[in-house]
């Protein structure tokens, strides 16, 4: 079975936190995706999902870029069901200084109840790099 690989792209663009997005880098002809949750100057996010054609959108070549942070590979059947289960991931715009970067982490603990991430699948780090993925968050102390 194919897999594809998923990464959260940290962006800098400029603003106090840095912009998280989950990465699907389905290989042709799946649709690679861009999943995140946008903030305005309120701090009332709302769900965005992107589908990357070409250079169109994708986190490569964002020039705000500073890292593309590999957690897992999941079986690129299941690369649909990821904006699925994003699309029905609750935006929690009651908590205070909920954000990007929560968006991200609460999609991954979606997507293991939903058995389409598998901790124990490839090298087994995966509950590794997602706790890394956690110490990465700003604004923690």
């Amino acid at each position: 079975m194919s897999q594809t690989p998923i990464y959260t792209a940290i962006l800098n663009d400029g603003t106090i936190y840095k912009h998280w997005t989950l990465f699907i880098d389905a290989p042709p002809p799946h649709q690679k995706l861009s999943l995140n949750a946008l903030g305005s100057s309120e701090g009332v996010f709302r769900y965005e999902c992107t589908e990357i054609t070409g250079a169109n959108n994708n986190p490569r070549d964002n020039p705000g870029l500073e890292q593309l942070y590999h957690l897992c590979d999941i079986d690129t059947a299941d690369a649909g069901k990821v904006r699925d289960v994003a699309g029905q991931l609750k935006i929690r715009n009651e908590v205070k200084g909920w954000n990007c970067q929560d968006f991200v982490l609460d999609l991954l603990e979606a997507l293991e109840e939903k058995g389409i991430v598998d901790t124990e699948r490839g090298d087994g780090r995966y509950g590794e790099r997602k706790e890394r993925l956690r110490g990465m968050q700003d604004g923690l102390a």
